[in-house]
């Protein structure tokens, strides 16, 4: 027997509810599910972190508040 494919025009939000309504059991099998994918870090990506750690480290008088951060965010600017 086949199964018909099905397209439902969903958002995010749409989606993260309905798995939210699904036994904890299946809940695992979608997180496996998603997880199989390549997640891998790659050794450019780790350099990037690490430089931008460092740089942290060198200037923390120039850091501002993430609550600050949040208003700049939210604001556009």
């Amino acid at each position: 027997m086949t199964v018909p494919d099905i397209y439902l025009q969903l958002n995010v939000d749409q989606v993260a509810d309905l798995i939210k309504r699904l036994p904890e059991k299946q809940k695992k099998q979608i997180v496996d599910l998603l997880l199989e994918g390549d997640i891998s870090v790659t050794e450019d990506q780790k350099q990037l972190v690490r430089n931008r750690i460092k740089k942290y480290k060198n200037r923390q008088d120039k850091l501002i508040s993430e609550r600050n951060a949040w208003k700049l965010i939210d604001s556009g600017k």
